[in-house]
């Protein structure tokens, strides 16, 4: 069987002649959930996860405040690095680096070694996981970020600069609203801030993956869900990035606001966002990283499923790999 025969995609990733589907956006009967961020990941009848990656998908659709669910999936729950067999396929779980619970799956059928990526991020983060790259016969990859011109500034240089940002916004007695995913990005902005000693208030989003976060014992202070008291000590607002039109951010008054996300290198994205400024603080790999990672996992071919461009594509063929496109094209997302 060839790569390209091995799996589909309709309404999602599939994997032909099993069970298994990928991170899939409409309801299955089975479905591996690399990570809390997966959208609609609650609408299958069961999803194979870790058991972090199910606390968070809990806690943040409990958030939502769409009141009790109608349907919540039944979890199959495995660790990292314990292998298990379901059916024919013999599959692991191992960390992909993006956000707290976040895996990739290495599955092996019909005699290849096949690794789903998921979401990667191989930057250092005291927060997460670190990130496992496998060797395998057949590479999965989802690129959010797989043009050159995503290509991250050094996380030490941008996360000074936000600082700076935040400094000289409350210097000026108004209130910096920080835009970020409230999975990943946000948690990493938090822990910058307490470490620079800057109170902040955040999203109930936030707040209810943070949660998680400090219950299995990730090093983040308890932080103040907003609204606070009147008492709160003046601070940063950490928001969620898909809600930066609201309202509810008039109630602040003087607010300057700022992009913290990958996305910050997008221009239309910048101007779309009306903010003051961005900075590129991302749980995600950049375009080099991506690279990195397929060298290391040295697959004989790629599939792509998200990010698929010329350039990626000659880029990841002149590494010696076969490069096959499964999936119809998809916009980014503000996640």
């Amino acid at each position: 069987m060839s790569v390209e025969s091995l799996f589909e995609f309709h309404g999602g990733l599939h994997l032909r002649d099993t069970v298994l589907w990928f991170d899939a956006p409409e309801p299955r009967q089975l479905c591996f959930v690399s990570h809390a961020n997966v959208p609609f990941a609650a609408s299958h009848q069961k999803i194979l996860a870790t058991d972090l990656t199910v606390q968070l998908l809990r806690a943040m659709g409990a958030a939502h405040g769409r009141g009790r669910r109608a349907h919540e999936p039944q979890a199959l729950v495995s660790p990292f690095g314990r292998p298990f067999s379901l059916g024919q396929l013999s599959l692991e779980l191992f960390p992909s680096g993006h956000v707290l619970g976040a895996a990739s799956l290495l599955v092996t059928h019909q005699q290849r070694s096949i690794v789903y990526a998921g979401s990667i991020n191989p930057r250092k983060n005291a927060l997460v996981e670190r990130l496992e790259a496998r060797s395998c016969d057949v590479l999965v990859l989802s690129c959010r970020f797989g043009r050159p011109r995503y290509v991250f500034p050094p996380f030490e240089q941008v996360a000074q600069a936000l600082l700076r940002f935040v400094e000289d916004v409350l210097g000026r007695k108004a209130t910096p609203v920080l835009l970020c995913s409230p999975l990943g990005e946000a948690q990493m902005v938090m822990h910058l801030l307490a470490q620079a000693g800057v109170a902040c208030r955040v999203h109930r989003q936030v707040f209810a993956a943070t949660r998680v976060y400090i219950e299995a014992g990730v090093p983040l202070q308890e932080v103040r869900r907003w609204p606070g008291s009147s008492t709160d000590p003046p601070g940063a607002v950490i928001w969620p990035i898909n809600l930066h039109d609201s309202a509810a951010l008039q109630r602040l008054g003087d607010v300057r606001r700022a992009l913290v996300s990958g996305l910050a290198l997008d221009e239309e994205i910048r101007r779309q966002m009306h903010c003051d400024a961005a900075f590129a603080i991302s749980a995600h790999a950049d375009y080099p990283a991506y690279l990195e990672y397929v060298q290391a996992c040295q697959p004989k071919s790629v599939v792509l499923t998200q990010g698929a461009n010329l350039e990626l594509q000659k880029d990841l063929q002149a590494l010696g790999v076969h490069v096959s496109l499964v999936g119809p094209p998809q916009q980014m997302s503000l996640f």
